[in-house]
């Protein structure tokens, strides 16, 4: 059967993220601007009902986008997506959230609801939904604010579904705002507690990884690989696969613990002439993942990985070579690969979502940024009205982080018992 999945669009990163997203769903399935279908065979393939709702011959993204700022709505509306998306599916106020999580948490009642409606008439028309995926950005106050309340009400209406987070955090070098410390510290406590699977990306690691030439055109060339890496990471539910990995089968053998559900993720675009061991290789190579951290400092949970045109006994064995080479840890007792291939279109020859400890750098980096501005309360009249001190809570951010340094400690007291029982 096929799986349908809600696409929600939150806030500026969220709705330019979508544009590119729909723009590679599109390319793979022969589906233009006008949501007609242009494909070389007689019609789509049947994985096109994942994203797409068929409607008197045009497909149509089963999406919601919402803003509290017009202007990014606006310019999709006006731009080349112009007939693509239904009119109904766009949300906008013009209020803004100032860059600010407490506005959009609290004081849009009715763009939530307005948002829930929509959410639940499109979830009302599917025949087999499988979940939800969120694209939005912790840094702003609509993707964390509105985000996180959208996050709350989903998965209270929708328990049983997924609900999967593809999600920028803030950077050092590329801070949106001064507040964004405070934003992801409060966003976290949602993040943690409310969602099935996060797959984390940040401006500084998609800048290092994206094409030079990209980087000059803005936040296209980052977006782009955002969306490219979802594509791929949903490739082998919208096509015939060795194994269909949709995301709850990707969660369940990359979560071996309840909220240590974030991942990273990388994509290797098949215009890239390479090896499939060159190919395999960079699964490792720090330089490639969506978060800025150091891979080798951090040990390996699980690995679900997408090849495109290779048998899949080939890129089991590939994949472990690559293992064996790269000389990184892994958590032991636990079956932490999960793989397959796939033949289609697609522009990615690979792409990989990891669980990996090391995603504790950049997570620490973001909690000691809000604890130093809370300790001196810098910027703290931002939120007088909305009552942060119930909402700056650390608890909740230092669990998860404990939770993956025992992964990581366990590794080291496993490989010290088989050192011993070699010696022996």
């Amino acid at each position: 059967f096929m799986r349908e999945i809600i696409n929600v669009q939150v806030g500026q990163c969220g709705n330019q993220i979508g544009e590119h997203f729909w723009d590679e769903i599109g390319r793979d399935h022969g589906i233009g601007n006008d949501g007609m279908y242009y494909g070389a065979l007689d019609h789509p393939s049947s994985g096109i009902s994942v994203f797409y709702d068929e409607v008197s011959k045009k497909y149509v993204p089963r999406a919601v986008l919402v803003d509290t700022d017009p202007r990014v709505i606006d310019s999709i509306r006006s731009g080349k997506h112009n007939r693509l998306f239904n009119p109904d599916n766009y949300i906008k106020r013009n209020t803004g959230a100032q860059n600010i999580w407490a506005p959009a948490r609290m004081s849009i009642d009715d763009i939530l609801e307005e948002t829930m409606d929509l959410i639940r008439r499109r979830a009302e028309a599917s025949d087999s939904l499988h979940g939800f995926q969120m694209l939005h950005s912790l840094s702003g106050g609509t993707g964390s604010g509105l985000g996180c309340s959208l996050i709350s009400l989903i998965k209270e209406e929708y328990p049983a579904s997924m609900l999967a987070t593809f999600t920028v955090f803030p950077s050092p070098n590329y801070l949106h705002s001064v507040l964004d410390p405070y934003n992801v510290a409060i966003a976290m406590n949602h993040m943690v507690h409310e969602i099935d699977m996060c797959v984390c990306f940040d401006n500084e690691a998609l800048f290092n990884s994206v094409n030079p030439m990209e980087s000059h055109f803005g936040f296209d060339g980052p977006n782009s690989k955002i969306a490219r890496i979802m594509s791929g990471l949903s490739s082998s539910m919208r096509f015939p696969s060795s194994m269909t990995i949709d995301y709850r089968k990707m969660a369940t053998n990359l979560v071996p613990f309840v909220r240590k559900h974030f991942f990273m993720a990388l994509e290797v675009s098949s215009n890239e002439s390479q090896t499939w061991q060159d190919v395999a290789s960079q699964m490792f190579d720090s330089q490639k993942m969506s978060m800025s951290c150091k891979l080798d400092e951090g040990v390996c949970i699980g690995i679900c990985s997408i090849f495109q045109g290779i048998p899949i006994k080939e890129a089991i064995d590939i994949v472990r070579t690559a293992q064996h080479r790269s000389g990184h840890r892994f958590v032991k007792s636990w079956d932490h690969f999960l793989q397959s291939t796939i033949k289609a279109p697609t522009r990615s020859q690979m792409a990989s979502a990891i669980n990996s400890t090391a995603i504790m750098q950049p997570l620490r980096r973001i909690q000691a940024s809000a604890k130093s501005l809370w300790g001196r309360r810098l910027y703290t009249h931002c939120f007088e009205d909305f009552e942060l001190q119930e909402h700056m809570d650390w608890d909740f951010m230092d669990d998860v982080l404990t939770m993956y340094d025992q992964s990581h400690h366990n590794w080291d007291d496993t490989s010290d018992e088989d050192e011993r029982s070699d010696e022996d």
